[in-house]
């Protein structure tokens, strides 16, 4: 049962955690998880009453995925054998989209008593073990300074700067009719926002949306003033994103500048498709 106690309900914000904190409740929530049995359809459990390892659908352990995974680090996200709580930022974030990817609940089971060998699992659901994955690690998530999120494609990403912002990620409007718009777009936001992005990866996701300014700056300039226009093409130009030439300006902070410029290509998208649906 959720509830909400004494502090939520007298309006108090919860306070923000640290990552070391969030490292603990991981640990805490994977082992809930596994205890439960939400692992054993991908990866299968030992028996006391058989000699062998019972299979999951995987056919081989989770230890033995992570290294086919990840390479030699993989040995190093092991939950089994080496520490959660060692993990840093990008190999813990890893780890957890990984078990998001491994995960099933439970939908029938039944306990085995003899030497309290546990619960075995007979079918189980993908779709509602992610679910509960990934709402149980928001809750935390979100009280992360920077915030973050688990999106529902098994993402971990951050979180816009504010609530506009985060709404105008979720709901921007793209224009009428026109394809792969759309998935340009989302690719995009996926390629900024992910955990982990480099400059180079926001570079390109900036370059998806100048090349969606491209294709759609015939109908451009019948919606946006031709200085704002021309402004837009500059950015994308001028400022290393989609040339690298001695004439371009890139002694700027480009951490701070790209995310300007993410939002701002962004927002005149969503407002363009907004004027257009209006005049259609």
């Amino acid at each position: 049962m959720v509830r909400n106690y004494f502090s939520q309900r007298a309006g108090r914000a919860p306070e923000n955690i640290t990552f070391e904190h969030f490292r603990e409740i991981t640990n805490i929530q994977y082992q809930k998880f596994k205890n439960d049995g939400y692992f054993q359809h991908s990866f299968g459990y030992n028996c006391v009453d058989d000699p062998y390892y019972i299979d999951g659908v995987i056919k081989i352990g989770l230890a033995q995925q992570l290294i086919l995974t990840f390479g030699e680090v993989g040995k190093y996200l092991n939950p089994e054998k080496e520490s959660i709580l060692n993990l840093d930022y990008y190999l813990l974030f890893d780890l957890i989209e990984f078990l998001h990817d491994y995960i099933a609940k439970p939908i029938e089971s039944r306990y085995h008593s003899y030497s309290n060998c546990g619960i075995h699992v007979i079918s189980a659901s993908v779709e509602e073990g992610q679910k509960e994955w990934r709402d149980e690690l928001n809750k935390s998530l979100v009280l992360l300074e920077p915030p973050h999120r688990f999106t529902n494609d098994g993402n971990i990403e951050l979180l816009p700067s504010s609530e506009g912002l985060q709404d105008l990620v979720d709901k921007y409007e793209v224009p009428l009719d026109i394809e792969n718009v759309d998935s340009r777009v989302k690719h995009a936001c996926n390629l900024f926002l992910k955990h982990g992005s480099t400059l180079n990866d926001k570079r390109d996701a900036l370059k998806n949306l100048a090349d969606v300014f491209e294709f759609l700056r015939k109908d451009l300039k019948n919606y946006l003033p031709n200085k704002e226009e021309r402004e837009l093409f500059n950015i994308a130009n001028n400022f290393s994103i989609r040339h690298h030439k001695d004439t371009q300006k890139t002694q700027y902070d480009q951490e701070s500048y790209f995310t300007w410029f993410f939002y701002s290509y962004l927002s005149t998208i969503d407002l363009f498709s907004k004027l257009k649906k209006q005049s259609e």
